[in-house]
């Protein structure tokens, strides 16, 4: 386990989210932190990216491969339902201690917006 320090954007057509120098845990393919509420996770495979977005309310699990269209779950805790989410991986970059992704995001097989999605990290 390593303290790390990211740095996070998201860019969509609602603007853009900057998160610099935020204190996280990186555990084996695996970094953890705190996100406006949430808790947030990246998990790194070799050619796969989850990213699970977690508060007491609700959970998000996102996921991506390169040119693949992948269908995961946003799962309202209180009222025990859920909704698919449909990623559309247009691009997906993992070098050193950077990611980069860019999707498109569906919510039962309607369109909602496209995202940017950029981490890079370094030790603390």
């Amino acid at each position: 386990m390593s303290k790390i320090i990211i740095n996070e954007q998201i860019n969509s057509s609602n603007g853009k989210e900057n998160i610099n120098n935020k204190k996280a845990i990186l555990k084996d393919n695996k970094i953890s932190y705190e996100r406006n509420g949430f808790i947030m996770k990246i998990i790194i495979d070799d050619e796969k990216i989850y990213v699970i977005r977690e508060n007491n309310d609700v959970k998000i699990n996102l996921e991506f491969k390169k040119d693949q269209s992948l269908t995961t779950k946003y799962i309202i805790k209180d009222m025990n339902t859920s909704v698919d989410l449909k990623t559309v991986t247009k691009k997906l970059s993992i070098q050193d201690n950077r990611i980069c992704i860019e999707y498109d995001l569906y919510m039962n097989d309607k369109f909602s917006d496209n995202f940017e999605f950029k981490l890079e990290w370094r030790n603390l």
